[in-house]
């Protein structure tokens, strides 16, 4: 019960104190907008789009959450496209639809995070779509709107089970048909789809609760209408950006409170520029870590971006009973203060890497300040054990 409490008292607090965006290596592929992503085991995958240049892609790049960097996977092996929509199951990333040079495509691939391959499965039994939104909820995808050739909105919904390579059509989201929309769903009740554009391309500010069953539930609606953002339900469900109109793009966020439905706007998180068509992550199944990241995209100069950004939190659970050990600054480069200040008499610590593997270690006091700048870029805990009490500290190394 105990333990209990602490977690709970530990993530609202979180929750209450939202960091701001910082600024991490930048995406090493080609400036893009209209890409695809997912998250899995601490890393964020990232492909396709359109490029610099007004190009199609089909490459694809991964994230990692413990080296903090990135490495080229393999390529999706079919056309370069755009406006795909991404989600993962079970180690496995669904990539559905699209808009290649020919037209919307009904394509569903899957690539395994293990063996860095991708198979193409069962195609939607319907017309080819883009600019769709997915989630995930019992171990299904699910595929909400779209455009179709023509340029006519959707509001069905279809369910594809990768146990069995079906697809099912389900009740059809209520509302306006809709593109260009986001969803939340793995941290949360139930998931939700967010905001879009009619046909028209007007911005929607609804928002639609899917579940439990087959149904549909209207929450409270966004305090802003927009499309083209991005969502992350790490560190907390929030969305990212988007447009208002052609050239009227928000660098802003907006938190949702699932049990009050009520939408905070986020002063602190807001990025660099307005932008639309980013793509976001989040660390998923990354036990003690509450991480959301953003990044790519189109700002408000009509540039298509390559930058990349996170904020959240860590947490462990096994740390709980311990003490908080402050340091700054926070990402870091070249060195740290512990508890803030310098010139004090300080005990012995040990840094471990995000792999649990002890880098350095003191078995003298020290002032309290560590000299870094040797690490390799990653995560890092720092551990000080005094009288039996134990303060922990995670920090990020910069390159």
């Amino acid at each position: 019960m105990r333990r209990a409490l602490v977690v709970a008292w530990a993530i609202g607090n979180l929750m209450a104190s939202a960091q701001e965006w910082q600024q991490l290596p930048d995406f090493p592929g080609t400036a893009r907008d209209d890409a695809a992503s997912f998250s899995h085991y601490c890393k964020v995958y990232v492909g396709t789009g359109m490029e610099v240049g007004w190009n199609l892609t089909n490459d694809w790049w991964r994230y990692d959450m413990v080296q903090w960097s990135w490495q080229q996977v393999a390529s999706l092996p079919a056309t370069p496209r755009q406006y795909c929509t991404a989600q993962s199951i079970n180690g496995v990333g669904y990539l559905f639809g699209g808009l290649d040079a020919n037209a919307p495509l009904n394509e569903l691939w899957a690539y395994d995070t293990f063996t860095d391959s991708w198979s193409e499965r069962t195609p939607l039994p319907a017309a080819g779509r883009y600019a769709a939104a997915s989630f995930v909820m019992g171990g299904k995808l699910y595929i909400v709107g779209g455009l179709i050739a023509g340029g006519a909105a959707l509001a069905e919904l279809w369910e594809y089970d990768p146990t069995m390579d079906q697809w099912a059509q389900r009740t059809d989201i209520p509302g306006a048909p809709r593109h260009r929309a986001t969803a939340i769903s793995g941290e949360i009740p139930f998931p939700l789809v967010i905001g879009g554009a009619a046909a028209d391309y007007s911005p929607l500010e609804e928002v639609w609760q899917y579940g439990p069953g087959d149904s549909w539930t209207a929450r409270t609606p966004l305090p802003e209408a927009r499309y083209g953002l991005a969502s992350t339900p790490l560190p907390e469900p929030i969305v990212i950006a988007g447009s208002v109109g052609d050239n009227t793009f928000r660098p802003d966020c907006y938190r949702y409170d699932w049990f009050a439905d009520s939408w905070q706007q986020v002063p602190q998180a807001t990025i660099p520029d307005g932008r639309r068509g980013g793509v976001s992550g989040w660390s998923d199944q990354c036990s003690g870590w509450y991480l959301g990241f953003y990044g790519l995209g189109l700002d408000s100069t009509l540039t298509r971006r390559n930058d990349w950004y996170f904020t959240g939190y860590w947490f462990g659970i096994e740390e709980s009973a311990g003490l908080t050990l402050r340091l700054s600054p926070n990402p870091a480069r070249d060195h740290l203060l512990l508890s803030g200040t310098s010139g004090v008499s300080m005990t012995p610590f040990e840094l471990f890497d995000a792999t649990g593997k002890a880098v350095m270690r003191t078995t003298t006091r020290f002032d309290g300040r560590i000299d870094i700048a040797s690490l390799s870029p990653g995560s890092y805990r720092v551990l000080i054990s005094d009288d039996g009490i134990r303060r922990v500290g995670h920090f990020i190394k910069l390159p």
